[in-house]
């Protein structure tokens, strides 16, 4: 998996096309409400809680299994089975944690080595926060109260060549955590606070790099998603609901509270020199990939 995790978050983060040297400092708008008191204590709150529900919280037996609607129809036509099923599932995580580091540098740091506005990425970061408590909190509540199986269990139970050959047959809690599709979730979630941040602030200049950059976050959900489904990891349905919930957590939330409903803020187009910031992992180690162009 180290790998594709590199390959991955350049594809993931090669919208960040940045101009530099911006001429004014990036501000947060006085228009929108800041990080209110509560919610510097809230949103961290709903992230511990959630994590201790997950790895701490009540083992999860299953209520539920088997597919509804269109969900058996679903595995039977895109299922991949054979060996190239590891790397369906080893490209949806690095999907996944690919647009979490995304979203970690693009909050945290970028806001303010690239436009001094260190403010305005205290404010992103801990709307990220607030919006992945909600996420958590729903996800990891869902799971355990409704414990639906996930599709491959019915092969790792009925088909012997596939267990020997998947290390998820080898019986656990997470056996029993179809509902809600955690992967698409998280996903959706990230390019949704992507496009929402990308929108309302010229993080790249309001260039052509802040369209590509929601583009290519949404591209990575997509892929993200896709591979659940071909994995048997989830039904359709997880998948649907997980979207829906990513929406709601990474779009819906923080625009209510932060942002508002009314129209975007006009935002300048740069041009120049441009860099590109990428993350990269493997196996010596976690560093940074400054790439430029002219």
């Amino acid at each position: 998996m180290s790998r594709l995790v590199p390959f991955a978050l350049m594809g993931v983060l090669f919208a960040a096309s940045v101009p530099a040297g911006a001429e004014e400092k990036l501000e947060w708008d006085p228009a929108w409400p800041r990080i209110r008191p509560w919610e510097y204590v809230v949103g961290p709150a709903l992230v511990g809680g959630a994590l201790t529900v997950r790895y701490l919280g009540p083992q999860v037996d299953r209520n539920w299994q088997g597919g509804i609607l269109f969900d058996d129809w679903v595995i039977d036509a895109i299922a991949v089975r054979g060996s190239f099923r590891a790397t369906v599932s080893d490209t949806s995580d690095a999907a996944l944690y690919g647009s979490l580091a995304y979203r970690f540098l693009d909050s945290m740091l970028l806001p303010g080595l690239l436009h001094g506005g260190w403010d305005v990425g205290l404010q992103m970061s801990f709307i990220d926060i607030e919006s992945l408590g909600v996420l958590m909190t729903i996800l990891w509540g869902a799971q355990v109260v409704v414990a639906r199986e996930r599709p491959f269990v019915k092969q790792c139970l009925s088909d012997p060549q596939f267990a020997a050959a998947n290390a998820d047959c080898e019986h656990s809690g997470e056996w029993d955590r179809s509902f809600i599709a955690g992967h698409s979730a998280v996903g959706v979630a990230m390019a949704s606070l992507t496009c929402l941040h990308h929108t309302e602030l010229p993080l790249y200049g309001g260039a052509i790099g802040d369209d590509l950059a929601c583009g290519v976050l949404i591209g990575a959900a997509v892929l993200n998603g896709l591979g659940r489904v071909m994995s048997e990891n989830h039904y359709t349905t997880d998948l649907l609901l997980g979207v829906g919930l990513g929406l709601f957590a990474g779009y819906v939330v923080p625009r209510t509270l932060h942002y508002g409903w009314g129209g975007s803020r006009e935002t300048t187009t740069g041009g120049g020199v441009g860099v590109v910031i990428l993350p990269t992992f493997g196996n010596d180690g976690v560093g940074l990939m400054v790439l430029g162009r002219l």
